[in-house]
C-alpha cells in the first residue's frame, strides 16, 4: 500500500511540475487522493478494538504504515507546490474546485482523528504509540506546508482555507498530545 500510495501521488503531480504550471484540477485530484487515501487510514482505525484482538493486532500496524505512506506523500507533494511560481491565480471555478478539495480534506482529517482520539490510550498501550506519534509529526508538517502552499493558489478563498489550515494544526496538536 505504501509504495502505491506515493507512486500514484508522483504520477500525479509530475506533469505539472515539469511544465511549471498547474493546473486546478491537477491540484484538487492530488488533494482528493490524500483525502481518499486518510479516509482509508480512518477505516482502519475504526477496526481497533479490545473485543476483537485479531482485527486489532493487524489494523493497528496497518495505521501505522499508512500514516508513514501519507506522511511521505503529502510532503513529497508540499514540496512541488513550493517549487511552483503563482504567476496567475487560477480561474474562479479553479479555485472554488480547488478549495472545495481542501475543505474535503479538512473534514476528512477531523473525522479521523475523532475516531483515533478514543483509541489513543489502547494504541499506546500496546506499544504503537511512539510510531504513530512520530507518523503523526512527520504528517503535520506536510500538511501545514502543503496546506500553505495550497492556500497561495486559492485567493479568492484564503480566509476561510487558512481557517482550514490552522483547524488542522490545533488537529494534529491534539493528537500529538495523546501520544
Amino acid at each position: 500500500m505504501q509504495f502505491k500510495i506515493v507512486a500514484l501521488a508522483f504520477t500525479a503531480l509530475t506533469g505539472f511540475v515539469h511544465a511549471q504550471q498547474l493546473s486546478a484540477e491537477t491540484l484538487a485530484g492530488a488533494i482528493n487522493f490524500i483525502a481518499d487515501t486518510s479516509q482509508e487510514t480512518s477505516d482502519l482505525v475504526r477496526q481497533i478494538t479490545p473485543f476483537n484482538p485479531v482485527a486489532f493486532v493487524n489494523a493497528v500496524p496497518r495505521v501505522v504504515n499508512n500514516f508513514k505512506a501519507l506522511a511521505n506523500t503529502v510532503a513529497s507533494n508540499a514540496l512541488k507546490l513550493k517549487g511552483i511560481e503563482v504567476e496567475e491565480p487560477f480561474s474562479a471555478d479553479g479555485q472554488a474546485q480547488v478549495f472545495d478539495a481542501f475543505v474535503n480534506l479538512v473534514r476528512v482529517y477531523k473525522n479521523l482523528f475523532d475516531v483515533l482520539f478514543p483509541r489513543s490510550k489502547i494504541i499506546s498501550s500496546v506499544g504503537f504509540g511512539p510510531s504513530i506519534a512520530g507518523a503523526l509529526r512527520f504528517l503535520e508538517a506536510g500538511v501545514d506546508t502543503f496546506a500553505l502552499g495550497i492556500i497561495r493558489f486559492i485567493p479568492n478563498h484564503s480566509e476561510v482555507a487558512t481557517k482550514g489550515q490552522m483547524g488542522l494544526r490545533q488537529l494534529f496538536g491534539a493528537a500529538l498530545d495523546r501520544f
